[in-house]
């Protein structure tokens, strides 16, 4: 912990990739990723509340919390099919914000987080390790076949 915060680790990052990579091979799409939904225990994380997966090609298909959102989607005005690409977007902001332990996009309204998905202005946190902080920029790529794949 430090300043009362749980500082995460490679191998619970890494976890927590291979959650969402089976879910995505299963056809699986969580759509409700986000940070309280991870759990961590003894360096084991797991990834909760599954009340909401659905199969990626189901059209009735929801979006998650607007801070993990892809800004594609949002240009579409939801009218584009889920695809893995959009939870990598997702992936990499959940990355971002269990390293910097800041909430993306705090105290913004629903609006204001949707202006700002669209200009991608979270910041590297200092210290943030060069080849991490690289990986979930690569996830945030408005080109979405330049975001990694899960594996």
């Amino acid at each position: 912990m430090l300043n009362g915060l749980y500082k995460i680790s490679w191998v619970e990052l890494t976890q927590i990739a291979q959650w969402i990579g089976y879910l995505h091979m299963k056809n699986i799409i969580h759509r409700d990723l986000h940070s309280k939904n991870i759990l961590i225990h003894d360096i084991k994380a797991l990834v909760a509340d599954f009340g909401l997966p659905k199969e990626l090609d189901d059209p009735t298909c929801l979006r998650d919390v607007i801070a993990y959102t892809d800004p594609h989607y949002l240009l579409s005005g939801g009218s584009i099919k889920q695809n893995e690409s959009q939870k990598i977007y997702g992936l990499g902001v959940l990355l971002w914000e269990l390293t910097s332990r800041v909430p993306p996009y705090y105290n913004l309204s629903s609006f204001a987080i949707k202006i700002e998905i669209l200009k991608i202005t979270e910041k590297i946190v200092t210290n943030t390790p060069t080849d991490y902080s690289n990986l979930y920029e690569r996830c945030w790529s408005s080109d979405q076949n330049q975001r990694p794949k899960i594996d």
